[in-house]
C-alpha cells in the first residue's frame, strides 16, 4: 500500500509527457490483464483461423468477414473490461493521492513543530493534537489539560487518569501531545479505515453471488466459440471443388453423415449482408455480449437504485453503496453493540422541577436560570454519549417556556476548558468559558455538572428557584430527595443539572448550585418491537457490550429479546479466544450456533466473533459505531450498520448502511430479501429466454439452413426481458415469501441453485420442443399456411411466451393465491402500461415494418392464436414443472 502511495506522489510531480506515458502504460496494463481470459484467447485464435481459411477459399477481399465478426465481439469484451478497469484504477489512485495530500499531522522534531504526511509518522515521535485532528497511532497522552474524542465510550482522555489513545479517533475539544507507541496495520485505523479508502473495490458477498452466474454465461459462450473453431477445423478437413462447391464427400463416416454435410450445415449458419456473407454464429456472439453481459447488469443496477431510494424516502435509511441493498436480503445474524442502551430507546421528560416547583408549559424563567440551562444543553451536545438526549430535552424545554437557542452559533458561545475526571457513570462535570465572537467575555469560569439526580444533589450546597433566587439546600435537602425518590417509584430515571461560577480552573471544591432536575420516562417498546420483528423473520440476534454478561442479560430483558435456556453466553477477553484457539471444532460450532450474549467485549472480541460467524457459513450484519475501534468489525461484517446520531466519523465513513429509527431495520431487511429473490427470478427468466432462443436457432440452421428466430430476434427478446424484468425486480413480495432467511446458513450458496437449473432446463425443453415441432411439422398440420407466415407466428409466439412468463413471475409472490393473477395485474397499473407498450411496439414491428424482423403481416385470427398459444405454453410449462419437481 505504501509503495502505491509513493508512486502516486511521483505521479503528481511528473510533467505532461511523463503523465501521458504513465497513462498509456496503465491502460495497456489493463488491456493485458483482459487478454488473460481464456475466452478471449480462444476467440482470437478462432478469428485467426477464420481469416486464414477465408483468404484461401475466397481471397482476402471476400474472406475476412467471419474474422471481423468475431473480432468485433472480442473488441467489445476487451474495450469495456479494459476501460472500466482502467477508470476504476485511476479513481483509486486519485483517492490515494487525496489521502496523501489531505491527511497531515503536526509532530515535534528537534523541539520544533512540523506538519508532515500521516504516512511519514514514526513510532516514538511526539504528535501534537488539537481540535479536529485524527489520532493516527495507538499511544499515550503525555501533555495537555484534557482531550475529548468523538468516542461514545471512553471519550475523555487525561494524562494522569486515562492517558490511553487509540488510532482512528478524532479530537472534538482540547489539545495536547501524545507519544506514538504503535503505528502498524493491526491498529483500528490502519487495519480498517485506510483499507476501505484505498481499496474500496473489494467484492462483497452480494457482488460475488451476482457475478457467479457470469461464469456460467462465459462457459455457455465458450461452447459457441468452440463451435466456431469446429467450423474452421471442418473447412481444413474439406477440399474445395473445382466447380465452386466448397466441400467434397470424403472422408465418409460409416453412416450416412459425411463431413460435407457437417460443413454445409455450418455454412448455412450465415446470412448475406449486402454482397458480403457474415457468420450468424459471430452475430450470436455479438448478441450475447451486448445483451447478456451489459443489458442484465444495467437492469439489476436500476433495480438496486430503486430500492436504495425507497429505503431512504420511506424509512430514512441511507445505503452507502448499491450492493448493500442486496446484501441486506442475505443477512442471517445481526450482532448489536448495546453499550449505549439509552440511544436505542425513546426518552420522554415526564416531570421537570426547578427548586421545589414543578414546571408546567408557559412558565417564565429568570435570565440566570435560562442561561444555565442553555449552557447545560451545550454540554450535552458535545458529549457523544448524551447527544441524542439533548434533542429530547430541547424539545421539552421549548414546550415548557425555556426557549433554548439551538442554532449552530451556540457552539461558539462556550469554550470547553476541561471535563472533570472525578466524573463517573453517574455524573459528568465540565468547565466552560463563556465567549462572544471568539473573545472571552469575562474571567469567570462556568462549572457545569449533569447526571444522576441523587449524586448531583449531594454535590450541591444551593439551588435556584424559577425566579432566579438562590437558596440554601441544607434545610430542603430531604424535600428534594423525596421528590427524586417519587420519580424513581414511578419508574422514571431522574437526572439533574448543576452549575457554579469561579475565577480560576482550580480543582473541584463542591458547593454547586442546583439548576433543576427531571424524571425521564424510558420506553423500550420501539426496540422491543424491532428486535421481535427481526426474530420473526428468521434473524438471529447476538448482543455484545463492554459490560458483564449479567448486565447484558438484564438489558436483553428490557429490550425484549428471547433468552433460550439452551443458548450460551460468553465473555470477551480471554474466554472467547480460549475457545476459538482450541482445535475442538465441535465446541466452536456449538458456541457459534448458540451464542446469544457476549460481555466484556473489546473491539478485537467483536471482530473475532464476526469472523467466526462468517466462517461457520452465516451472513453477518454488525450494528455498532460507538467507538472508532468498531471500524475493523464494520468492515469485516457482510454489512456494517450504524445509527446516524450515535457513531464516530470513521464509522460513518466505512459503514454500509445508516439508519435513524431502529424500527426501520425490519422493513429494509424485507426490501433486501424482495430484491434478492426478484433478481433470482430475473436470472431464471432471462436464461430461459436466451437459451431456448439460441437452441432453436442453432438446431434450425444446422438442419434446414435457416431459422424462424434470428440474432435480431434474440436482441429484441433481451431488450424486452431486461425492461419488464427490471420492473419485476422492484416489486415488493408478500410476507410469506420473505419470511425465511435466504439461503439459510450457507453463505456460499450460488444465486442459480439446482432447483432454478431444473426449472430452466424444463422451460427450455418445453419451448424448444414445441417450436421445433411447429417448424418442421406445421406444414402437415396446416398445409395451406405459408412458410413465412408460420415463421412469423413462431417468432411472435416466442416473444409473447416470454412476456407471459414474466407476468407469471411478477404475480407469484405478490399474492398467496395464484388464481388472483389478474387481480394483481389490475392493481399494478404501471406494470400493465409497460406491457401494453411492449405489445404495441411488437404489433408495429410486425404489421408495419415486418421486413425488419424478416416477417410478414398477420391477420387478427393469427394474432389471437399466437396469444392463446403463448398462454397455453406458459401454463403447460408450469404444470409440467410442478409434476417434475414434486
Amino acid at each position: 500500500m505504501f509503495g502505491s502511495i509513493d508512486a502516486i506522489g511521483d505521479l503528481a510531480q511528473t510533467g505532461f509527457w511523463d503523465s501521458l506515458l504513465l497513462f498509456l502504460k496503465a491502460f495497456w496494463s489493463s488491456l493485458y490483464n483482459s487478454f488473460n481470459s481464456s475466452t478471449i484467447l480462444l476467440l482470437v485464435f478462432a478469428a485467426g483461423f477464420s481469416l486464414a481459411i477465408g483468404s484461401i477459399e475466397q481471397g482476402l477481399k471476400h474472406g475476412w468477414h467471419d474474422c471481423v465478426g468475431i473480432l468485433l465481439a472480442v473488441f467489445l469484451l476487451l474495450f469495456f473490461s479494459s476501460v472500466l478497469g482502467f477508470c476504476k484504477k485511476k479513481a483509486e489512485e486519485k483517492k490515494r493521492l487525496k489521502i496523501k495530500n489531505n491527511f497531515k499531522v503536526t509532530v515535534k522534531r528537534h523541539e520544533e513543530l512540523q506538519e508532515i504526511s500521516v504516512f511519514d509518522v514514526k513510532e516514538g515521535e511526539i504528535i501534537h493534537l488539537k481540535k479536529g485532528d485524527r489520532v493516527l497511532a495507538d499511544g499515550l497522552l503525555i501533555k495537555g489539560n484534557n482531550l475529548i474524542l468523538d468516542e461514545a465510550i471512553n471519550s475523555h482522555i487525561d494524562p494522569r487518569r486515562n492517558p490511553f489513545l487509540l488510532s482512528g479517533s478524532v479530537v472534538e475539544y482540547g489539545e495536547g501531545e501524545m507519544l506514538a507507541v504503535s503505528i502498524d496495520r493491526d491498529t483500528a485505523f490502519w487495519k480498517g479505515l485506510l483499507d476501505v479508502i484505498v481499496y474500496p473495490s473489494q467484492e462483497t458477498l452480494f457482488q460475488s453471488r451476482i457475478n457467479k452466474p457470469y461464469e456460467f454465461f462465459e462457459k455457455f459462450s465458450l461452447g459457441l466459440y468452440l463451435m466456431v473453431l469446429l467450423v474452421v477445423l471442418t473447412r481444413l478437413l474439406c477440399e474445395k471443388h473445382e466447380h465452386g462447391n466448397y466441400y467434397n464427400d470424403k472422408p465418409e463416416t460409416k453412416g450416412k453423415l459425411t463431413v460435407a454435410f457437417i460443413g454445409n450445415a455450418f455454412q448455412r449458419m450465415s446470412f448475406v449482408f449486402g454482397k458480403y456473407r457474415v457468420s450468424s454464429v459471430a452475430t450470436v456472439v455479438f448478441t450475447m455480449v451486448v445483451g447478456i453481459q451489459h443489458g442484465m447488469p444495467l437492469a439489476i443496477t436500476f433495480s438496486l437504485s430503486f430500492w436504495r431510494e425507497k429505503m431512504r424516502r420511506s424509512h430514512k435509511v441511507n445505503c452507502q453503496n448499491l450492493s448493500a441493498c442486496g446484501t441486506l436480503g442475505l443477512v442471517s445474524v445481526i450482532c448489536i453493540d448495546v453499550a449505549a442502551e439509552l440511544s436505542f430507546c425513546d426518552v420522554e421528560v415526564d416531570e421537570f422541577y426547578v427548586g421545589e416547583e414543578k414546571i408546567n408549559p408557559g412558565m417564565e424563567f429568570h435570565l440566570d436560570v435560562h442561561q444555565g440551562f442553555e449552557a447545560a444543553s451545550r454540554v450535552l451536545r458535545i458529549d457523544p454519549k448524551t447527544t441524542f438526549l439533548s434533542e429530547y430535552l430541547l424539545d421539552f424545554w421549548k414546550n415548557s417556556g425555556l426557549k433554548i437557542n439551538n442554532e449552530p452559533d451556540l457552539d461558539q458561545m462556550f469554550d470547553i476548558i476541561d471535563h472533570k475526571f472525578l466524573s463517573s457513570e453517574e455524573s459528568m462535570g465540565v468547565l466552560v468559558n463563556k465567549t462572544r465572537g471568539g473573545d472571552t467575555v469575562s474571567n469567570l469560569i462556568h462549572e457545569h455538572f449533569y447526571g444522576d439526580a441523587s449524586t448531583i444533589l449531594n454535590m450541591c450546597s444551593n439551588y435556584y428557584d424559577i425566579g432566579g433566587r438562590v437558596h440554601d439546600i441544607e434545610n430542603r435537602n430531604d424535600v428534594l430527595q423525596t421528590k427524586i425518590k417519587e420519580m424513581e417509584e414511578k419508574g422514571l430515571r431522574p437526572i439533574a443539572f448543576a452549575c457554579k461560577q469561579k475565577n480560576d480552573q482550580t480543582g473541584f471544591e463542591g458547593e454547586l448550585k442546583l439548576l433543576g432536575y427531571m424524571g425521564l420516562k424510558i420506553s423500550h417498546e420501539k426496540i422491543q418491537h424491532a428486535l421481535k420483528d427481526l426474530q420473526n423473520i428468521g434473524i438471529r440476534i447476538i448482543l455484545t457490550s463492554k459490560d458483564n454478561v449479567s448486565v447484558i442479560i438484564k438489558m436483553a430483558g428490557d429490550l425484549g429479546t428471547r433468552c433460550d435456556p439452551n443458548n450460551r453466553q460468553t465473555e470477551g477477553d480471554q474466554r472467547l479466544r480460549e475457545i476459538l484457539m482450541k482445535n475442538n471444532e465441535r465446541e466452536k460450532n456449538e458456541l457459534m450456533k448458540s451464542i446469544t450474549f457476549m460481555g466484556k467485549a473489546t473491539s478485537d472480541d467483536k471482530l473475532v466473533l464476526v469472523k467466526e460467524l462468517k466462517a461457520k457459513g452465516e451472513t453477518v450484519a454488525f450494528i455498532g459505531g460507538l467507538t472508532s475501534g468498531d471500524v475493523p468489525t464494520l468492515i469485516e461484517a457482510d454489512i456494517g450498520i450504524i445509527q446516524e446520531n450515535r457513531s464516530t466519523k470513521e464509522c460513518k465513513l466505512v459503514s454500509d448502511l445508516r439508519y435513524e429509527d431502529v424500527t426501520s431495520l425490519n422493513h429494509t431487511l424485507k426490501y433486501g430479501r424482495s430484491n434478492y429473490l426478484n433478481i433470482k427470478k430475473f436470472y431464471q427468466l432471462q436464461l430461459t429466454a436466451l437459451i431456448s432462443g439460441l437452441l432453436i436457432t442453432l438446431i434450425c440452421t444446422m438442419v434446414s439452413g435457416k431459422s424462424p428466430i434470428t440474432s435480431f430476434h434474440l436482441t429484441w427478446v433481451t431488450l424486452i426481458t431486461c425492461l419488464l424484468g427490471g420492473l419485476m425486480m422492484v416489486m415488493e413480495l408478500n410476507d410469506e415469501e420473505v419470511q425465511n432467511v435466504v439461503g439459510g446458513s450457507d453463505r456460499n450458496q450460488a444465486l442459480i441453485t439446482r432447483d432454478i437449473v431444473k426449472k430452466i432446463v424444463i422451460h427450455v425443453l418445453c419451448q424448444a420442443s414445441v417450436f421445433l415441432i411447429i417448424e418442421y411439422l406445421g406444414h402437415k398440420i396446416v398445409p395451406q399456411m405459408k412458410e413465412d407466415v408460420r415463421d412469423t407466428m413462431i417468432f411472435n409466439t416466442y416473444i409473447l411466451c416470454q412476456i407471459a412468463n414474466l407476468l407469471g413471475a411478477i404475480s407469484v409472490g405478490l399474492v398467496t393465491n395464484r388464481a388472483a393473477v389478474f387481480q394483481v395485474a389490475v392493481q399494478i397499473l404501471w406494470v400493465l402500461i409497460f406491457v401494453v407498450g411492449v405489445l404495441a411496439v411488437q404489433v408495429v414491428v410486425i404489421e408495419l415494418h415486418g421486413t425488419i424482423v424478416n416477417g410478414v403481416k398477420l391477420s387478427a385470427l393469427q394474432w389471437i392464436i399466437c396469444f392463446l398459444f403463448a398462454l397455453a405454453l406458459g401454463w403447460a410449462s408450469y404444470i409440467f414443472l410442478h409434476f417434475a419437481i414434486h
